[in-house]
């Protein structure tokens, strides 16, 4: 199977959307503006979240597309 350029380009656009909104955040807010505004610190968490999502929907598409194998990782508890 082919990767679908169409949902490629849909998680592009969506991760460009978050990214655009943390860039604007961090340009319009003082570091202690940004520590006592608990509204704003959720909209940037929300957004890393969805940015985060973007790039492993991109990378579960193309690994499941190209049938690539996936290594379990090792877990260690400390």
């Amino acid at each position: 199977m082919q990767i679908n350029h169409d949902i490629i380009m849909s998680c592009l656009k969506r991760l460009e959307s978050s990214l655009a909104k943390l860039k604007k955040i961090a340009q319009n807010n003082r570091k202690k503006e940004f520590v006592k505004n608990d509204d704003l610190q959720d909209i940037t968490e929300r957004n890393l979240q969805v940015a985060a999502q973007c790039c492993i929907d991109i990378g579960n598409h193309v690994i499941s597309k190209q049938k690539l194998l996936i290594l379990p990782s090792k877990l260690i508890v400390l």
